[in-house]
């Protein structure tokens, strides 16, 4: 007559399959771990370059052609450079106005301790005043 209940040889092949089990349970979660913890970082230096994006853009190039900020946990870093784009801004009507438009790219670098983020160029319109409004009514 068979006793009831595991014999020594079932309860370690029962073991190590529940191990297999948890092991392969443990690589699921570490890896949904990594991919987050890889996501978090990209989203961080989208956002981080994003920043960058906006504070340059408010920026007036003849008073800051070059610099650097620390926006949060981001050094931005960029230069203006000038191109020969310069032509006068029209006003209603088809008029001249007492602005004239300015391109001028852009280069700038966004990093985060010694790990660069981005390192991009882009285009800027800046706008500077060369006439007065009494030149332009009586032009």
């Amino acid at each position: 007559m068979r006793e009831q209940g595991f014999s020594l040889l079932e309860a370690i092949v029962a073991l190590a399959i529940l191990s297999i089990g948890a092991m392969a349970i443990y690589a699921w979660i570490n890896t949904g771990l990594l991919t987050l913890q890889r996501v978090d970082a990209i989203n961080r230096a989208v956002v981080n370059v994003d920043n960058a994006v906006e504070w340059v853009s408010a920026l007036d190039p003849r008073q800051f052609p070059k610099g650097e900020i620390q926006l949060g946990e981001a050094l931005v870093e960029w230069s203006f450079v000038p191109t020969e784009y310069r032509a006068p801004m029209l006003g209603q009507g088809g008029t001249r106005s007492v602005n004239d438009a300015h391109l001028m790219q852009v280069q700038i670098q966004v990093s985060q301790g010694e790990r660069p983020l981005a390192q991009f160029q882009m285009w800027h319109l800046a706008l500077s005043q060369e006439r007065s409004v009494t030149d332009v009514l009586f032009d």
